[in-house]
């Protein structure tokens, strides 16, 4: 009677849920189906097919139809039993049918005539070629989970062994990717030419990525513990309709349940850096290794809590990691000299400086080039006059108080040389990590009809990296950052009959981070104040600290960190999905509903930062290089520390930021239709329908798009009209050639204002068709041929102008030929700064000043893949598959500026510079905020007039230009041998090409007619990963010794040899942003040296002057980034305890062979090239000597299993 009732409540509640919210089931358990023939080949129907989970006994039972088909779904990855009982008939059985991670596989009976006690065994594994379906992919297996080395137990570095998966980063350590433990939560993967926010990772069925649009889109959240991990499969192109919100990839990972008999493992993970090679970096000047000590530790434990009924299994790891991350960047160079009067000498630099006041038009005795319109003259012999310099008459002094501070702040270089002339190996260069991650996961079998289990899963972890490697409180870096992630899911299947099945599934995620970027922000160290650099800065009121704003010297290490930075994500899913077989068919049809909620609590820098480049110490304005009479001991003109010296920033920003709380919606629809056609083709076919909803703020903060045709009410301003009418203004832009407009129009829109609260527009004609065809060519080779149609994750936030609010430094009040002396004179914000106006301004809001604005309809990527292929089995379990897949996404965002200037201005703008950058009377004079960067000055360039349609703002970009689009192409081969004779194998080979169209190469001040096609920047043309797990033959019970016992067996019996070995081409090099004018020679040189890894005369390089186009592009293919093998190699011996007790030890090198990676080559047409005393190269085309990737590390391990 109980019985009956409750499986009356959960058929009533599931069919509810069902109706009420159709839902996406992206599954991570397997379904078994195939045909039961008689010995004629005719369907039996009505036979009893029961699959016996071997290791708990949990059974599952269905009956064919009248085709003879079953399926049985939902079933937990595991080996099983499987048994076909019929009337007249023998009974048959498979005693061995392993069954992975979301995988559909066909099993097929032909039964014997006699009595059903009598029974026919087969004992071999079911072939290995997949006839279910078309979709590509790699499992990752048990046996390759728990034995291939992984360098911090991370395993989805695993991923990588799939053809058409790639790691993207290229940079490890201070400044790159921190490493691969499970505290780094990354998004940083390529799958099947997809983007990198393009791509799913689930967690025992339940979204483990983050959605918001923070650089993070589409990776995971949290990486499970290793020894949890039972399987996990790496889905592209997937072509179950399924599968939703990805234009890459679906990554689908399963952890272990418990079974009917107790299992559990202790394990410690040690490094030490005693057993590591030192960095390359370190033994070029002779610093030894830097300290590192990490202890990875942790354990699991599954069992029954009642017998074939109810399980659990647990987890824990804890991670305490001191990490060396040497740090080769730039500090303050020694030939700079700070003289005893106070003065500045730059004359052993290199580089000419010149005085900025001196801006003059060109005369013939300045010797300018074509183009040139002002010119400067030099500060004698390169010295900026100090205080208590012995002056001329009439000669000031120039050196800021606050710039000089400044520099000295800076740490002495350790090493000779104008950059990567500071090497940090010491306690200031190195990571500290720690976090916790346990785990719970519980199943309970009511009874063969209805299931339950439910996961628990949370991780904190705290990170303190010093990237600059400068000391304290100058530092900048993750420092003191948190980051927690916690997931609840529970699920419930129930079968209603045998072609009836529904499966319901919830589950909550909360992603937490807070990062301050610096050790005063994170309450570290004793602050160093504006006020103590003698600067007056704004105060700010969210912020209660008082620390010195953010400087960037262009080319140096940046210091003073400032920013504040805290975001929340929580994700509440619900999914409920029901199977029906009709004849062959096995229809799921369900869908998705999920509620995402993003609150960002960060205030940005309300500290201010400032920016120091060379424009103001230049002999042109507005372009570098051309330094007249320069000669042979002079490089080029400007130096940046020179723009400091002097206390005339070229940018400068304060941050006024509201915090934000937004919400949307994800749901969708699918049918999903596989079809057993014949004994040899299965025809895949899905349709899916998503609707991604615009997010809404719960104050509605947010921007709402951009009116083009609105009058904005400066129209109307008296003062704007009167600057219009004033003739002497009217005379100087007729003899200028602009026209400033009579009606002013443009302006930002806000969510709920005037419309609705949501800032996009739905859409809900997102119908992706899905189709595929598994052909048993014979029964060994099989055809695979599937294409699809898939949105992918779109993740704006809109922009948030007049909530979070800018204010920008006036660096010029003649458009840049001279400095403001605002920051020089102490007080950088005279005029105070812009606060929040939220939308009472409308279309005022944020005028004078640049804005950026998302249309309403913004669309969503649109990813179209196909593959075809071929599967081979060949004698001793190896499958060999080969296949053509490709990518086109198209719909793509990508930012494209509308304030420019036409193509027909640029190029009368490039043969006389003098049409643009002639001073005009301002018209928004006294109209716009004298804080404003239109609004400071009485004077324009004539150019801010000429651009169109809004000239009142000071550039206006759109963010959301659909017209993006990215093509790949792929050859991919994947030989594996599965587990037999103690011998896994996986090679994975991708020939490969990707093309992206996602930026113009000129988008500023004017912008091409085009975007450009390139080579997409992570392409590599051939990846090569092979892997091996390797019982070693000999000992007892493996080929050789095999009867060794005692002593002697305790030595030679379980060894274990696991490997990754990785080669590939490097990524494609970036091109100067220059002219290149040797003609008859190429940029590219036959045999590349770090030295010159392109062609890097100085002398066929050529500053782009102002107003000319780029026309190189970012990258090119034909010249690749270097690159080199990668061995990653495991020893492992285990010993026997008891029969059911093991203790393993462990030995794991990572880059075996200690080859060091070095970065792209440099594109400082400034700089030439020249080796240092030490050995590394320097400037354009040199490859420096920066190691991007780990030195040899050595890693032991106890493990105790039972």
């Amino acid at each position: 009677m109980r019985a009956g009732r409750f499986s009356l409540i959960v058929s009533l509640g599931s069919l509810f849920l069902l109706s009420s919210s159709m839902l996406l089931a992206q599954e991570f358990r397997a379904t078994l189906s195939g045909i039961v023939k008689d010995p004629s080949g005719g369907a039996v129907p009505k036979a009893r097919v029961k699959a016996v989970k071997k290791d708990s006994g949990q059974a599952y039972s269905v009956t064919t139809n009248d085709e003879g088909f079953y399926a049985i779904p939902y079933l937990i990855p595991g080996e099983y039993q499987v048994t076909v009982e019929a009337a007249s008939f023998r009974r048959s059985v498979r005693t061995t049918v392993p069954l992975n991670v979301a995988e559909k596989q066909e099993l097929d009976f032909t039964l014997e005539l006699g009595s059903v006690q009598q029974e026919v065994a087969v004992t071999s594994a079911p072939e290995i070629v997949n006839t279910a379906d078309a979709s590509g992919g790699t499992l990752m297996d048990l046996e390759q989970v728990q034995n291939l080395p992984l360098n911090g137990r991370q395993v989805y570095m695993l991923m990588q062994l799939t053809p058409g998966v790639m790691f993207l980063q290229t940079q490890f350590g201070s400044s790159g990717y921190s490493g691969t433990r499970g505290w780094d939560a990354n998004n940083n993967y390529s799958m099947c030419g997809g983007w990198t926010s393009y791509n799913q990772f689930l967690l025992n069925g339940s979204p483990a990525i983050t959605d918001e649009a923070d650089g993070w889109a589409g990776g995971w959240f949290m990486s499970p513990n290793q020894d949890a991990v039972q399987e996990f499969k790496i889905v592209c192109p997937a072509l179950d309709a399924e599968y939703g919100r990805t234009g890459g990839g679906i990554v689908n990972t399963t952890l272990k349940a418990g079974t009917n008999d107790f299992h559990g493992t202790l394990f410690d993970y040690y490094v030490n850096s005693a057993f590591n090679a030192n960095t390359f970096t370190n033994n070029l000047v002779g610093a030894p290794k830097g300290l590192q000590i990490t202890n990875q530790y942790g354990g699991t434990i599954g069992g029954p809590l009642f017998h074939n009924k109810a399980f659990f299994f647990g987890s824990f790891e804890g991670y305490h990691e001191i990490v060396p991350f040497p740090v080769v960047t730039s500090t303050l160079p020694d030939s700079v000299k700070i003289l005893p009067d106070g003065s500045v000498d730059f004359s052993g630099t290199g580089y000419r400086v010149y005085d900025p006041l001196t801006t003059h038009l060109c005369t013939a005795s300045d010797n300018c080039v074509n183009g040139q319109t002002y010119a400067r003259t030099p500060f004698p012999n390169d010295v900026i006059p100090g205080p208590n310099s012995p002056l001329p008459t009439g000669i000031l002094s120039r050196v800021n108080p606050s710039g000089l501070a400044i520099m000295k702040l800076y740490p002495a270089p350790t090493v000779s040389g104008l950059q990567n002339n500071y090497i940090q190996t010491g306690g200031l260069a190195e990571g500290r990590y720690r976090y916790y991650q346990p785990m719970v996961r519980v199943d309970y079998n009511f009874n063969e009809k209805t299931r339950l289990y439910g996961l628990w899963a949370w991780q904190r972890g705290h990170e303190h990296r010093n990237s600059s490697g400068f000391p304290y409180p100058i530092a900048t870096g993750n420092i003191d950052s948190e980051r927690d992630f916690t997931t609840t899911v529970l699920d419930l299947t129930h079968v209603f009959s045998p072609v009836w099945v529904v499966d319901v599934q919830g589950s909550f995620g909360r992603f937490h981070q807070d990062f301050p970027e610096g050790p005063m922000v994170a309450g570290l160290a004793k602050p160093i104040t504006a006020q103590s650099l003698g600067l007056n800065m704004p105060k700010i009121p969210t912020t209660s600290l008082s620390i010195a704003p953010q400087i960037q010297v262009s080319g140096y290490q940046t210091i003073i960190g400032n920013n504040i930075s805290e975001q929340v994500t929580n994700a509440y899913d619900l999914r409920p999905v029901a199977m029906h077989i009709m004849g062959r068919n096995n229809v799921h049809f369900g869908g998705e509903f999920e509620d995402i909620q993003y609150a960002d609590q960060g205030v940005g820098r309300p500290l201010g930062q400032f920016g120091f480049g060379t424009g103001f110490t230049q002999d042109d304005p507005f372009t570098r290089g051309h330094c007249p009479g320069c000669g042979a001991t002079v490089t080029s003109d400007g130096f940046p520390f020179a723009s400091l010296a002097l206390g005339d920033p070229n940018s400068g920003s304060v941050d006024w930021n509201q915090t934000q709380f937004e919400t949307w919606k994800y749901y969708a629809l699918f049918l999903q239709d596989d079809f057993r056609a014949t004994s040899k083709v299965t025809f895949n076919m899905g349709l899916r329908w998503d609707v991604q909803t615009s997010p809404s703020e719960r104050f509605n903060r947010i921007n709402a798009g951009f009116c083009w045709t609105c009058t904005n009410p400066i129209t109307n301003d008296p003062t704007y009209q009167a600057n219009l009418a004033n003739a002497t203004n009217q005379a100087a832009w007729k003899a200028a050639g602009v026209t400033p407009p009579a009606t002013v129009n443009g302006g930002l829109l806000f969510a709920g204002v005037s419309g609705p609260r949501a800032p996009y527009n739905n859409y809900y004609t997102q119908w992706q068709p899905r189709f595929g065809i598994a052909y048993a060519l014979r029964p060994r080779t099989v055809i695979r041929v599937g294409y699809g149609q898939y949105y992918a994750i779109q993740n704006q936030h809109d922009t948030r102008s007049g909530f979070t609010q800018n204010t920008g430094y006036i660096n010029s009040l003649d458009g840049g030929l001279t400095p403001s002396n605002a920051f020089s004179a102490g007080t950088p914000y005279p005029n105070g700064v812009l606060a929040p106006t939220g939308a009472s301004l409308g279309l005022l809001t944020n005028i004078g000043n640049g804005v950026g604005y998302d249309w309403r309809t913004r669309r969503i990527p649109f990813s179209q893949q196909w593959i075809v292929g071929i599967q081979q089995a060949l004698p001793g379990s190896i499958l060999l598959e080969v296949a053509y897949s490709g990518n086109y996404t198209s719909r793509m965002t990508m930012s494209e500026q509308w304030d420019v200037i036409s193509n027909d201005q640029q190029a009368a703008c490039q043969v006389n510079n003098n049409l643009c950058n002639q001073l005009v009377p301002n018209p928004f004079y006294g109209v716009l905020p004298k804080n404003s960067s239109l609004g400071s000055s009485s004077k324009i360039q004539a150019w801010n007039l000429m651009r169109g349609p809004f000239p009142e703002f000071n550039g206006v970009t759109e963010f959301t230009n659909p017209g993006a689009s990215s093509r790949w192409d792929a050859l991919l081969v994947k030989v594996e041998k599965r587990a037999s004779h103690g011998l896994t194998l996986l090679s994975a080979f991708t020939y490969q090409k990707e093309f992206e169209r996602n930026h113009w190469l000129n988008n500023g001040q004017f912008r091409d007619v085009t975007p450009i096609r390139e080579v997409a920047y992570f392409d590599r043309t051939l990846v090569w990963r092979f892997s091996g797990v390797w019982e070693l033959p000999f000992g007892s019970g493996r080929r050789f010794l095999k009867g060794a016992q005692g002593a002697f067996g305790q030595v030679i019996n379980g060894w274990n040899l696991d490997w990754i070995f990785t080669e590939a081409s490097g990524v494609p090099t970036g091109i100067p942003d220059a002219y290149f004018t040797c003609s008859g020679q190429s940029i590219s040189v036959p045999n590349p040296t770090f030295g010159q890894w392109f062609n890097n005369n100085p002398a066929c390089w050529q500053a782009r002057p102002q107003w000319t186009r780029r026309i190189m592009p970012d990258r090119v293919s034909w010249i690749r980034n270097p690159y080199v093998p990668n061995l990653d190699l495991a020893l492992k011996k285990q010993f026997r305890l008891t029969e059911r007790a093991t203790l393993e030890f462990r030995g794991e090198a990572f880059n075996l062979t200690n080859t060091p990676i070095f970065p792209g080559p440099s594109t400082d047409i400034f700089t030439p090239p020249h080796q240092l005393s030490n050995g590394s190269w320097i400037g354009l085309g040199t490859v420096p000597y920066s190691q991007q990737n780990f030195p040899r590390n050595i890693q032991f391990s106890l493990k105790f299993l039972y």
